[in-house]
Formats: structure tokens, C-alpha cells, sequence
């Protein structure tokens, strides 16, 4: 089984969390084993080494987490998909293999308009975070060639490739 990417916004801090905005603390960590109970998958490539991003987080809570299939998240995947150039950091978060749990999209600071807050496709969806990450905790990664807009094996989208 490869590793996997996970993500939690965390109120009190730890020992591999980042302050990201007052109060709030990100954990990114890349294995097999779930790092905390509200760890949610991310797209493993876009934890690493890169520079500081202003990050649009939409992470509704468990139990209000629509499937993908949701004519809302597909909706908003398309939308991500006409704007490839939108943020050069981009993952769906996943929750099991058919639970939308949110997305994550970052831009160079000085790109962070305050338009760009208000333009994330998946806004509506749930509750956004502004968060500023410091340089190192996750690397851009461009998106694949589309037009596909359907995740693959519960990955989150739009990586993950459908078993051999």
C-alpha cells in the first residue's frame, strides 16, 4: 500500500504542526497510519518543500461532508479545472474513499488579492480558512492534464490512477 497525505487544522499546537493563523496549526504528514483522529487525505506530492503560500483551507466538519458524486464538488471541480493557472497548489481532501472532506489551494503571497480569498470554487461548500504557511510544508505541484473530473480509488482529486 504507497503512503498517503494527511492534513488536520489543529487549535493547540504540536510537535509537527505549523502556526498557520492565530490559533490555528497545521499538520501535513505523509504514511500509511493517520496521524490524528481529524486527519483528512491530501494529495501526498503537495506536502514538501516549497515556498510560503497564502492558502484558501475549505474544511467542512465530519457529518456535514457531501459525497463526491455531489453535483456541488463536481461543480466546483470543473471550475478548478477552467482555471488551471488559478493556484499553482491545488488537492481535494478526502474522507474514506467517497467523502468529499474539503480542498486546499495555495498562491504566492504578494498574488493573495483579496479577490482571490472570495474566488475558490469550493467556498461554498463549507467553512474556508485564510492561512499563511511558512516556506518548507507544502510544495506546488501543476495539475494533471484533464479533462477528467472523478477521483480514482478514493485518491484525492485530481491525482490517483484506477488499479491495474
Amino acid at each position: 500500500m504507497p503512503d498517503r497525505g494527511w492534513l488536520a487544522l489543529l487549535d493547540v499546537p504540536g510537535p509537527d504542526t505549523v502556526p498557520v493563523a492565530p490559533g490555528l496549526h497545521l499538520l501535513l504528514a505523509v504514511g500509511r497510519a493517520k496521524p490524528d483522529r481529524t486527519a483528512v487525505r491530501v494529495e501526498p506530492g503537495v506536502i514538501g518543500t516549497g515556498p510560503a503560500l497564502a492558502v484558501s483551507l475549505v474544511l467542512p466538519p465530519r457529518g456535514a461532508r457531501p459525497l463526491f458524486d455531489d453535483p456541488a464538488v463536481v461543480h466546483a471541480m470543473r471550475a478548478v479545472l477552467r482555471d488551471p493557472h488559478r493556484a499553482p497548489l491545488f488537492s481535494t481532501l478526502a474522507d474514506g474513499a467517497i467523502h468529499w472532506a474539503g480542498a486546499i489551494s495555495g498562491v504566492d503571497p504578494a498574488a493573495a488579492h483579496p479577490a482571490w480569498w472570495d474566488e475558490d470554487p469550493f467556498a461554498r461548500l463549507g467553512p474556508r480558512h485564510r492561512l499563511l504557511v511558512p516556506a518548507g510544508v507544502l510544495r506546488p505541484v501543476p495539475l494533471p492534464a484533464g479533462p477528467c473530473h472523478q477521483r480514482h480509488a478514493g485518491a484525492p482529486w485530481p491525482w490517483g490512477s484506477f488499479p491495474r
